[in-house]
């Protein structure tokens, strides 16, 4: 595996920090060293400068003493280099290089003069050697002047200035760090914040919360930039989050159009088949031999019955299909719907009185509802047709349409056969028949979905209680307009009574 130094993670504090820092002790470090090895040499220098002086003015008072020939004088001029603590003595030779005379309290041991240059510091930097020819009137040389200092004074002093230099350079440094790594924070931590947002969308997908801007720097305008950004996707997020729920409801929607669609195909295939089969059975029996007119009249009649059930069945397709596409309520207007129900029970009194069916009727005048008065009227004559279907000979059926503050209720109660506790809620799907009426009726089974799609496409609502074997009642309750009769009632007004019974 190649080794690479990118393929590791590198915070940008340390990309910062860590190459500053190494700089910055760098630079500490060569100040350290140099300053203090240029501060010695310039120390050191200065002293022997000093001490040249120091010299030329010894030199010239025991020149003095010399022509004089005062040797007093001479001692007298070597007792004042006691006063300065760092002189450790002083020596005088002749030009033979012989001592002369002497100031050594401390007993040093002088090097070799004839090789000594003018000054000299010894290996160990302890002592100072300074050499000096000694001139008589005639500017010839008599003797040599040797001084000695004592450098330690002097290397105590350089000593302490380069602790207290190191010390300093630490607490530089160690500022210059806490300031550095201040820096780098207050930078890198909008980015981090940043970081962290990022981060959070990747991992759990929330499109929430900003990044706190404290700066008006390239590192704010960065946040801001963020911020903006970020509201941006947040908005465009719900906006997608919206529209595939839209999505999901639409595709539901479709699906179970799509499963209504297949049943209903199979169910009208079914239901097609039927009549059409009774038809093709009765041709084929009549064409096999001839027959007498009778028979012929008989087999044209249910022919002729079959064909008024496919158109039935065809037309009640129509209707559902029409309501699937909205198409259902074509002419609407106001309408007056007491006017209606008291002309559809004309129309059914005829098979009560064949069934021996007493119809009681309660309905209150002026109900207007905004609708369709075809589609009303059908609606009000598969309920009543229902109820007249199941309900056996010498029962009651009860007819009721009222107003009150939640609209206007139409209610239909049969004393018939009941519906089945457990398919109470399939009653209103297309094709379905309850088990107890399918062999006391030839229905379809699309006369209460269509009844449903009417009462809905008016805004309104139906609902069925039923007890087997004790009856069934179906309400149906539309949004009431307020009592004003339409310009023309057309065949859809009549006069109606509070209570009648027929």
């Amino acid at each position: 595996m190649k080794f690479s130094l990118k393929s590791f993670f590198w915070p940008l504090r340390i990309k910062f920090v860590f190459p500053v820092a190494i700089s910055l002790l760098f630079m500490l470090f060569l100040i350290n060293y140099f300053l203090q090895d240029r501060y010695k040499k310039s120390l050191i220098n200065a002293y022997q400068k000093e001490a040249i002086r120091t010299s030329e003015l010894f030199s010239v008072a025991i020149e003095f003493a010399l022509e004089q020939h005062n040797f007093q004088l001479l001692l007298s001029t070597l007792q004042n280099a006691k006063f300065d603590p760092n002189m450790l003595g002083i020596l005088v030779y002749d030009e033979h290089l012989e001592p002369l005379a002497e100031y050594n309290p401390h007993n040093i041991t002088p090097p070799a003069l004839a090789t000594l240059p003018n000054t000299f510091i010894t290996s160990d930097n302890s002592k100072l050697f300074v050499k000096r020819p000694i001139h008589d009137e005639n500017n010839s040389t008599t003797g040599v002047l040797l001084i000695a200092y004592d450098l330690t004074n002097l290397n105590e002093d350089i000593d302490q200035n380069r602790y207290i230099t190191i010390i300093f350079t630490i607490i530089a440094f160690l500022l210059g760090l806490m300031i550095l790594l201040q820096i780098s924070h207050h930078i890198t931590h909008s980015i981090f914040k940043l970081h962290e947002q990022m981060t959070s969308i990747i991992k759990k997908g929330e499109y929430k919360g900003e990044v706190e801007i404290t700066s008006n720097d390239e590192i704010g305008q960065l946040g801001r930039a963020f911020n903006t950004m970020m509201e941006e996707v947040r908005v465009r997020h719900q906006k997608l989050v919206e529209s595939q729920k839209r999505y999901r409801r639409v595709n539901k929607k479709l699906q179970e159009l799509n499963q209504l669609k297949t049943i209903f195909v199979s169910d009208a295939s079914h239901h097609l088949r039927t009549p059409l089969t009774i038809i093709r059975g009765e041709i084929e029996v009549t064409l096999m031999r001839s027959r007498s007119a009778k028979e012929y009249r008989k087999t044209l009649q249910t022919i002729y019955n079959e064909t008024i059930n496919l158109i039935n069945i065809v037309e009640n397709l129509l209707t559902l299909a029409k309501g699937d596409t909205g198409k259902l309520v074509v002419m609407q207007n106001t309408v007056d719907l007491s006017s209606i129900c008291v002309n559809q029970l004309q129309h059914a009194l005829p098979m009560a009185k064949r069934k021996g069916i007493t119809i009681k009727k309660k309905i209150q005048k002026n109900c207007f509802v905004f609708g369709d008065p075809l589609r009303l009227a059908e609606m009000i004559f598969t309920l009543l047709d229902n109820a007249l279907s199941y309900t056996p000979e010498g029962k009651n059926i009860e007819v009721e349409i009222s107003k009150d503050s939640n609209g206007i209720l139409f209610r239909v109660r049969d004393q018939g056969i009941g519906i089945p506790r457990q398919e109470i809620d399939k009653i209103f799907d297309r094709f379905y028949r309850a088990t107890n009426t399918r062999k006391t009726s030839h229905g379809t089974g699309l006369g209460l979905a269509i009844c449903k799609l009417i009462v809905e496409a008016h805004g309104g609502t139906i609902t069925v209680h039923s007890k087997e074997g004790e009856g069934t009642t179906f309400e149906v309750r539309l949004p009431a307009l307020q009592p004003r009769p339409p310009e023309k009632t057309s065949r859809f007004s009549v006069d109606v009574g509070e209570e009648q019974e027929e």
